[in-house]
């Protein structure tokens, strides 16, 4: 908490890529470049961040085709 009782807290900001709505499209985000580019950016992001726990809510899912256990692995 800071001097004010206000919980301390920081927003963090990733791009997501775009999978599509096609089971086609969405597998491609299971390929080892992908899910390179998607650690690697995690990597640096969540490195940045001071304090803990880290919520990444529903990061490049829904619209954007991801699948929540392939993030939640990552």
């Amino acid at each position: 908490l800071d001097a004010q009782g206000r919980r301390v807290s920081q927003v963090l900001v990733m791009d997501a890529l775009f999978f599509g709505s096609s089971l086609k499209s969405r597998m491609q985000q299971f390929k080892k470049a992908n899910v390179d580019r998607e650690l690697n950016k995690a990597y640096v992001g969540f490195s940045c961040v001071s304090y803990s726990p880290v919520s990444t809510g529903n990061w490049g899912c829904g619209n954007f085709g991801g699948y929540h256990d392939l993030k939640a692995i990552i």
